[in-house]
C-alpha cells in the first residue's frame, strides 16, 4: 500500500524541566498511492515575504486561479521602532537582531501587513518561515524552538487563519523541534531531509501514546535535479548560486529555468506526485527567476490544460491526510 518502510526512533526531551520520552513513528509513503492519476499537482511556493510588490504580484496570480503558499519571515511584521519586542532564541539576554533585517518604517510595514491579509482573503496560504532566518543548528534546544515559534504565532496574529506549515531557514533544523510541533499545531515541513533523496516519496511522523497515534505531520522533501550538469535541490537559490559563477546572462537564466521546469514537470505527471517551484521574494537584484516563474505557470496551463491543479500546501495535505486516512481504515 506504499507504506514500504516503518521504523521508530525514541527521542529524549525536557519541557518545564521534566525528563520525558517521546516515541515517533516514521513511515515513508509513495504519493502515487494517494494522489489522482493523470492530474499534475502544482505547489508555487515562495520564501521571504518583505517586498511589497512581489506581494501585489502574488495577489495578481492568485487572481489567475494561481494560489501561491508563501513562507512568511515575521520579523518583516514588525516596524523599526518595534524590532526589540523580538528576543533571540538561542540567547534571551538580545532582542531587536535578525539575519534578514526587520520591515523598515511603521507606513511600510502596515503597507506590507495590509497586503498579506488581502492575499490570505483570496486564497494565498500564509504559512512560517519562523522569525529571524537563523540556521536551527544541533545546538538549539527544545526551550530555543519553543520560543521561536511563540514569537512567530505572536507577530502574525493578524492572520485570519493560522499558520500550519513551515519552511525552515536554511532548511536547516534538529529533532528537538518535533517536540514543540504538536503545541503549535504544526501539520507539515518541507526540508531536504536527513536520510538521502528518494523521488516519490515523502515521510509521515506520528507522535505515539503507547501504541496510538497521538499527532502527526508530514515531512515532504525538495527534489533533487540536475540543473547545469550539477546536481541540487530544485530552489531558485541553488540555480542562483552556480548562475552567478557562471555570469550567465537573464536570458540565459530564464531558457535553462524554465527548460528545467517543464521537464520536472512532465517527470512529476508521469510518476504522480506533486511539482514544487521554490522559490524566493528576491534574488539579489536578479529578476530572472522571478519573471521564470510566471512564465512556466503560463506554459504549463498550455500544456496540461484540465489535467493540472495548482494546489497549495493546505490542499496538499488535505489530500494526502484524507486518503491516509482511508487507507489505514481499509487495512484495519
Amino acid at each position: 500500500m506504499g507504506k514500504y518502510l516503518i521504523f521508530l526512533i525514541i527521542f529524549t526531551a525536557f519541557v518545564t524541566s521534566d525528563a520525558f520520552c517521546l516515541t515517533y513513528k516514521k513511515e515513508e509513503l509513495k504519493y502515487k498511492d494517494h494522489l489522482k492519476d493523470k492530474m499534475l499537482y502544482v505547489l508555487v511556493t515562495l520564501d521571504g515575504s518583505y517586498r511589497t510588490d512581489k506581494w501585489e504580484e502574488i495577489i495578481k496570480l492568485s487572481e489567475e486561479n494561481i494560489n501561491a503558499t508563501v513562507y512568511v519571515s515575521a520579523v518583516y511584521f514588525l516596524n523599526e521602532e518595534e524590532k526589540y519586542r523580538y528576543i533571540c532564541p538561542f540567547n534571551a539576554k538580545i532582542s531587536g537582531i535578525s539575519n534578514v533585517g526587520f520591515g523598515s518604517t511603521k507606513e511600510l510595514t502596515d503597507e506590507r501587513i495590509g497586503l498579506v491579509k488581502k492575499a490570505q482573503k483570496q486564497g494565498v496560504s500564509i504559512q512560517s518561515h519562523l522569525n529571524g532566518h537563523f540556521e536551527g543548528s544541533s545546538k538549539w534546544s527544545n526551550q530555543m524552538w519553543d520560543l521561536e515559534f511563540k514569537q512567530y504565532f505572536l507577530f502574525t496574529q493578524f492572520l485570519e487563519q493560522k499558520s500550519q506549515h513551515i519552511r525552515f531557514p536554511y532548511l536547516e533544523y534538529n529533532y528537538d523541534v518535533y517536540d514543540v510541533f504538536e503545541k503549535y499545531g504544526i501539520r507539515s515541513i518541507v526540508s531536504t531531509i536527513t536520510r538521502p533523496y528518494v523521488d516519490g516519496i515523502y515521510t509521515k511522523i506520528s507522535v505515539m501514546d503507547d501504541e496510538k497515534v497521538r499527532y502527526f505531520f508530514y515531512e515532504f522533501p525538495i527534489s533533487f535535479v540536475k540543473y547545469n550538469k550539477c546536481k541540487t535541490i530544485m530552489m531558485d537559490y541553488n540555480f542562483f548560486v552556480k548562475d552567478k559563477k557562471e555570469q550567465l546572462s537573464e536570458r540565459q537564466i530564464m531558457r535553462n529555468v524554465e527548460k528545467l521546469y517543464l521537464k520536472q514537470a512532465k517527470h512529476c505527471f508521469k510518476n504522480n506526485m506533486p511539482l514544487f517551484i521554490s522559490h524566493h521574494f528576491f534574488m539579489d537584484g536578479n529578476e530572472a527567476y522571478w519573471k521564470s516563474l510566471k512564465n512556466v505557470t503560463v506554459k504549463l496551463k498550455k500544456i496540461y490544460k484540465n489535467k493540472i491543479k495548482f494546489i497549495t500546501i493546505d490542499e496538499l495535505y488535505d489530500i494526502l491526510s484524507t486518503s491516509d486516512s482511508i487507507m489505514s481504515e481499509e487495512k484495519s
